[in-house]
């Protein structure tokens, strides 16, 4: 699905245990109204740097864009610091 069609101001992006050996990374972006919608999120086995790398440049691949100064909220990980890089 194309991204480009609503710009986003705010973006989220956690991890989320879902049993002992399988995480979904999960991309949340945020409209300037405050509407949550999911951009797209990746299986793993955990969410390592890698995992969510390849996330992010999905959804960048995809169109996700931003006019103004993007707010990024980040899971507590160190994985998410790096994927923040891209």
């Amino acid at each position: 699905m194309d991204l480009s069609a609503v710009t986003r101001c705010g973006l989220m992006r956690d991890g989320v245990c879902l049993s002992g050996d399988q995480t979904a990374v999960v991309a949340l972006g945020i409209d300037s109204k405050g509407n949550k919608r999911v951009l797209d999120f990746v299986l793993g086995s955990s969410g390592n740097s890698e995992v969510s790398r390849d996330l992010m440049g999905r959804i960048v691949k995809r169109g996700f864009r931003c006019e103004h100064r993007l707010c990024v909220g980040l899971g507590g990980s160190d994985a998410s610091r790096v994927a923040s890089l891209w």
